[in-house]
């Protein structure tokens, strides 16, 4: 990974695109969610407890169809409602892309159709996958106030990317390209340290450090808990390292050096020495800049781009 100067990027404080991440979190820190992370709940199973107990109830479907594919699931915490939409089908010989949205995205397709528009050409078969909890912003939010929910969120995500990969349409192209932005990220670092069914993956400012973006970049937005908690609970760095480079060897992060959230002096290193692309922009002009997430994308995909 590219060398940084951590200190010296904590000192940039007034570089545009570090005020943009701080002006945003500031601003819904000051209008104030209705409820804060893990308000209701503070505690929970493992990741892989909540994923060994996902059971997906997946309706009949064409990839021809360009509509939402309502996905009901039963979880240790009761039902939840992932979703996913075939954006763009050029055919069963085409490279895929899966991709994964940022937490509170709503709509949960509002990134990806600036990267791939639905009306414009695209190199690749393209199919969105909604996480439960984002058929509203209200919705994310009560979510994430119970602890067992919120990984039962990404456990279920996690479960829907798995089928989508493995028992379906999908299972036939000749290529996979799991990608997944911030949170998306998060959670198909988890698959692929679990499952890696996916050709390649392509997370973009994550990490595997994800209990260190609550308690030290966000921790405005989370209830008073135990942190010992939520860094057993949310983080896997030690995981991810404990198998070795070579199994993430499929794995081609994209972090930012401005980030004010995904923090690159703590998820870099989370990524246990593989190479990372260091792009210099925050957190949010990272998904502004869909020009040139289309290109790392279309980079990743083998083939004519």
């Amino acid at each position: 990974m590219e060398q940084v100067d951590v200190a010296a990027v904590k000192r940039r404080w007034w570089n545009p695109y570090v005020m943009i991440d701080r002006g945003v979190l500031a601003l819904g820190t000051w209008l104030g969610p209705s409820k804060l992370y893990f308000e209701d709940i503070a505690d929970s199973e493992s990741f892989e407890e909540h994923l060994a107990g996902v059971e997906l109830d997946v309706p009949a479907w064409s990839p021809t169809d360009r509509k939402v594919v309502e996905v009901p699931a039963q979880t240790l915490t009761g039902p939840l409602d992932p979703a996913f939409c075939v954006m763009h089908w050029v055919g069963p010989d085409t490279p895929t892309v899966l991709y994964v949205h940022a937490a509170a995205m709503v709509p949960f397709d509002r990134n990806i159709r600036r990267i791939f528009p639905y009306k414009s050409a695209s190199p690749c078969n393209v199919v969105a996958v909604r996480m439960p909890c984002h058929q509203s912003t209200q919705a994310f939010v009560e979510g994430t106030a119970d602890m067992r929910r919120y990984v039962a969120l990404m456990a279920t995500t996690a479960a829907l990317v798995e089928h989508l990969l493995t028992e379906s349409t999908l299972r036939d192209v000749p290529f996979t390209l799991a990608v997944g932005s911030s949170l998306g990220g998060i959670i198909l670092n988890r698959h692929h340290l679990l499952l890696n069914s996916a050709a390649a993956y392509l997370p973009i400012v994550a990490g595997t450090c994800h209990g260190r973006i609550l308690l030290e970049a966000v921790p405005q937005l989370v209830a008073p808990c135990d942190p010992a908690v939520v860094a057993q609970t949310f983080d896997f760095d030690e995981a991810w390292r404990a198998v070795g480079a070579d199994y993430h060897r499929n794995v081609f992060p994209m972090l930012a050096e401005y980030d004010s959230i995904n923090q690159l002096e703590t998820q870099g290193p989370s990524y246990g020495g593989i190479p990372c692309d260091v792009w210099q922009t925050g957190h949010l002009t990272t998904f502004l800049s869909t020009g040139r997430l289309r290109e790392l994308i279309s980079s990743r995909l083998p083939g004519p781009t």
